[in-house]
């Protein structure tokens, strides 16, 4: 997915996670990992932007339409929460900008290759599973 010519044309990139993984260890390498990929890139880490769900609310509508690209980790069993859905939506749906999942194997997954598993519409946190869709095999079975 990522080739010189690529990473090169995107300027700025929103890093999202769910907050309950801002204090992971993953969060900081996946964070890292973004960085080495996107070397020129401006990165915006969820983490170091918001001091909480107000302050998101309050800020995201002004940062979303300045960012190229979206990249999102999930927390260690895969769920993610309403407002990480929301950016997705925003940016993916909404401004039609690149947006990747990137997995704990460092392997990034453009929208359309992840899909909802399952769903929780009272639970904040752990609103919507995300899995990486198979790939097709040959023959179509």
């Amino acid at each position: 997915m990522c080739d010189e010519e690529y990473t090169a044309m995107i300027d700025r990139i929103y890093f999202a996670a769910p907050m309950q993984m801002y204090n992971d260890p993953l969060y900081d390498v996946a964070l890292r990992h973004v960085h080495e990929l996107f070397p020129f890139a401006e990165v915006l880490s969820a983490r170091d932007l918001f001091t909480s769900s107000a302050d998101w609310r309050e800020k995201w509508p002004a940062i979303q339409p300045t960012v190229d690209m979206l990249v999102f980790i999930t927390d260690r069993d895969g769920w993610i929460g309403r407002g990480v859905l929301k950016e997705i939506l925003d940016i993916g749906k909404g401004l039609w900008r690149p947006t990747d999942l990137l997995t704990p194997d460092g392997e990034f997954h453009r929208l359309g290759n992840f899909l909802v598993n399952a769903s929780r519409p009272r639970d904040w946190r752990r609103h919507v599973q995300i899995v990486v869709r198979s790939p097709a095999k040959p023959g179509g079975r």
